[in-house]
């Protein structure tokens, strides 16, 4: 039996010595499983685990609401920057030192399409960079959601089941499924 051989370690002071030596190091055992399988110690993993079912439905409903707030933010922000456009179009024909309105917070200020026109524009530039944020941020979190759902194996159940109909379906199925395999067994359903 040919066993592998160890690295050596050096410490802060420059002494070196082998990992099978060094035991009384309290980082050794890190050191150790790290090298020995060439991975990194994983009990320091950025991916929370979950213990109990209740720990899981909790994250995937924090989930599914930070997703729900991000898209209702979203959709705040689309429409506010539909009127944006809707003004730039009403004021780019317009002569440039006819006078026009403009609603800051809650105050109406006299002001020339020459001098708001430019202000319009701006805000809508960054409201459209804002938008584009938030789209590939609502795009990560459902991603995550995705792959919270398939690493739990979480099932949604559909509402409006308890029907006639849909109980005869899911005898029907319940009753298939415990003569065939049991494939979707252990995973979560809300």
């Amino acid at each position: 039996i040919q066993l592998p051989v160890l690295p050596v370690l050096t410490d802060t002071n420059g002494t070196s010595s082998d990992l099978a030596s060094s035991s009384s190091s309290s980082s050794a055992p890190d050191l150790v499983a790290s090298c020995w399988t060439g991975l990194p110690n994983m009990a320091s993993s950025s991916e929370p685990v979950y213990n109990t079912e209740q720990e899981v439905i909790a994250r995937f409903q924090e989930l599914r609401q930070s997703i729900s707030k991000l898209f209702a933010q979203l959709n705040d922000i689309e429409a506010e920057a539909a009127e944006h456009d809707l003004v730039i179009k009403q004021l780019e024909p317009m002569d440039k030192s006819r006078k026009c309105f403009r609603l800051i917070g809650d105050v109406l200020v006299e002001r020339t399409v020459n001098e708001t026109l430019p202000a319009v524009k701006r805000n809508y530039e960054g409201l459209t960079q804002i938008m584009q944020q938030m789209k590939s941020q609502l795009e990560s979190q459902q991603k995550a959601l995705a792959a919270h759902q398939q690493k739990y194996k979480i099932r949604i159940s559909q509402p409006g089941v308890g029907d006639d109909a849909g109980e005869q379906a899911s005898s029907s199925s319940s009753k298939k499924q415990s003569k065939g395999s049991n494939s979707n067994k252990g995973g979560v359903l809300i």
